[in-house]
């Protein structure tokens, strides 16, 4: 009987092991054809970009975006908010009622500029921009406004100094993205808050220039704490010859633009002929974009 025993336990054990033998092996064929897809994808396109895109914005209901008001940025409408949700642009410009003669309170990386009033806002043909003027005219320094009922308090971004380990950091968030150019320069460092308490550093991130192939600009967000580094956004150019589609990334605000107890970080994305302002929230451990507009240069 115990021989019996022994033989049955000894093919159950060798069952399992087949098992995951052949599991892994699964799995090893699936990562190996999605890197090879991912490294033709990247050999045949000139730009490769990056970020991870939460539409909802654009799916809230025609009531919502109704009660729903601005949000702007250096003249340019990002869309709205209501209720802690996010609106799109065009959600907000053909069905709320917020728009002309609302108080704002508009902002800039140093406090509070004051409160004005939205005087106009115009979509232009052919265009998906729409852009707005308010009752402060010539504002030299960049700004983000919203309406006077959002008590916003935008992060000054304050540079410090790059770390030893952020390269490694940067290295790791990059993942397959290294593939096309490993090399880290990174040019800008800020230290700020995401939720409130703990703190994260935002690099800016580009290649060495003359290293490897091609150029990319991307931003990564390092959390010391959970030793943790995230890519949110991500621009590749392979022919830096022909880089009129190839954005150079900037952080222009950090706020909790939603009042939802999470800080936003603003983007802004420079083309040769356009510009884009971007934002970016976090929710379930990533990084999204919520919102976005784009305005030719």
């Amino acid at each position: 009987m115990g021989l019996l025993k022994l033989a049955s336990n000894y093919k159950k054990n060798s069952y399992k092991k087949r098992n995951i033998l052949k599991m892994f092996m699964f799995m090893l064929v699936i990562i190996i054809v999605l890197g090879i897809i991912a490294i033709v994808y990247m050999a045949v396109n000139n730009n490769v970009s990056y970020s991870n895109v939460d539409s909802s914005a654009k799916t809230v209901s025609d009531d919502e975006a109704q009660k729903s008001t601005p949000i702007i940025m250096n003249n340019v409408l990002l869309g709205g908010i209501y209720n802690q949700k996010f609106v799109s642009v065009d959600k907000y410009y053909f069905n709320s009622s917020n728009k002309i003669d609302t108080k704002l309170n508009l902002y800039s990386n140093e406090g509070v500029i004051g409160e004005y009033e939205l005087d106009s806002i115009n979509k232009q043909n052919n265009s998906s921009t729409v852009y707005v003027t308010t009752s402060k005219e010539n504002l030299i320094t960049e700004y983000i406004g919203v309406s006077n009922e959002v008590k916003l308090a935008p992060k000054k971004l304050v540079e410090v100094s790059s770390k030893e380990s952020d390269i490694e950091y940067v290295k790791r968030s990059l993942g397959l993205y290294k593939i096309l150019n490993s090399s880290v320069n990174i040019s800008k460092v800020y230290e700020t808050s995401i939720n409130g308490t703990e703190n994260v550093r935002i690099l800016c991130v580009t290649n060495i220039p003359g290293e490897s192939l091609g150029a990319y600009s991307a931003v990564v967000v390092v959390d010391e704490y959970k030793n943790e580094a995230k890519c949110i956004r991500y621009n590749y150019v392979r022919n830096v010859k022909e880089s009129q589609d190839f954005g150079i990334l900037a952080v222009k605000f950090v706020c909790d633009l939603n009042q939802d107890g999470i800080n936003e970080i603003i983007l802004q994305e420079t083309k040769e002929f356009e510009t884009s302002y971007i934002v970016m929230t976090y929710n379930n451990k990533k990084y999204y974009e919520v919102l976005s507009s784009s305005f030719k240069i």
